[in-house]
């Protein structure tokens, strides 16, 4: 590993790290019950996917895809995962004996399924500009802190 992609590493855990620790205790459990309630339904998705084209993946097996893949996708290697989600998926998924045009195809639908998703937040984002964003306290937060469009 090179030492400019270690340090892409390390600066991207570190900012994990110092977001996680803005959280309270009550914004850190709705997060991970909305991450599991999105990769719950991500999983079932692909299951009912990969029935429709005639494959078969135990629900147990296709946990540990989604997981590899979730993980493999914020990597700082490319912008967003973009080919690197996809060709885990469907390398993974081949693993597990889906036949590979199979394998490429529940990738690039599980790809524009989450492009539609961001679109949708997109929208929800763009549409609830105008509203003033509160820090825990009740104080509008600052500029830097709502985002870049918010001068």
């Amino acid at each position: 590993m090179s030492a400019r992609m270690r340090d892409r590493i390390v600066g991207f855990l570190r900012n994990c790290r110092a977001g996680l620790a803005q959280l309270s205790g009550g914004d850190a459990v709705q997060l991970v019950l909305q991450t599991a309630l999105f990769h719950g339904c991500r999983l079932l998705s692909f299951y009912y996917l990969i029935q429709y084209l005639g494959q078969h993946v135990a629900l147990w097996d296709l946990l540990f895809v989604i997981s590899a893949t979730a993980i493999i996708a914020v990597l700082p290697v490319t912008i967003a995962g973009l080919g690197v989600m996809e060709g885990s998926i469907s390398l993974l998924l081949t693993m597990y004996g889906v036949t590979p045009s199979s394998a490429v195809a529940i990738a690039l639908v599980n790809r524009a399924v989450l492009l539609l998703l961001a679109a949708i937040g997109g929208v929800i984002y763009l549409s609830s500009r105008g509203e003033v964003v509160r820090a825990p306290g009740g104080q509008p937060l600052p500029a830097a802190a709502r985002g870049p469009e918010s001068g």
